[in-house]
């Protein structure tokens, strides 16, 4: 029986996910400054020094609700 060679989530390579430390970082940030959004949080945190996207920041956002 042939099978399919189609690409599935499985078969493709995933991003890594931001470190822990960092996604804490963002709801600290998040948290301790409630009238900063995402792309404020993001200016930030490359401001320190920390490679990550805005996207990034948006998700974390999001995900911790």
């Amino acid at each position: 029986m042939a099978r399919g060679t189609g690409a599935t989530p499985v078969d493709l390579p995933a991003r890594p996910r931001a470190d822990l430390a960092i996604r804490r970082l963002v709801v600290e940030m998040a948290r301790d400054n409630p009238w900063w959004g995402y792309r404020r949080i993001h200016g930030e945190l490359v401001a320190l020094g920390h490679v990550i996207a805005a996207s990034t920041v948006w998700k974390i956002l999001k995900d911790a609700g």
